[in-house]
């Protein structure tokens, strides 16, 4: 009986650490996704930023003609 409860809780310990394993993978995948979405956003991010200086700076621009033509 003893040899049956060790061969029965060896079982379940192999199936515990092939789901810890499997979970680590699952862990390491996702963590890979989430660091390349961050880096897509940052750069996505940073066109947004630049369309928003140039647009910017074009409004400046225009209201300096502006100011310069009523004075």
């Amino acid at each position: 009986m003893n040899e049956e409860l060790i061969k029965y809780l060896d079982e379940r310990f192999d199936r515990v650490e092939e789901s810890i394993e499997k979970k680590k993978i699952d862990v390491g995948v996702n963590k890979t996704n989430i660091l390349v979405g961050f880096k897509g956003a940052k750069e996505e991010r940073a066109t947004v930023k630049a369309k928003i200086d140039e647009t910017y700076n074009a409004v400046i621009d225009l209201l300096k003609r502006f100011s310069s033509v009523s004075e």
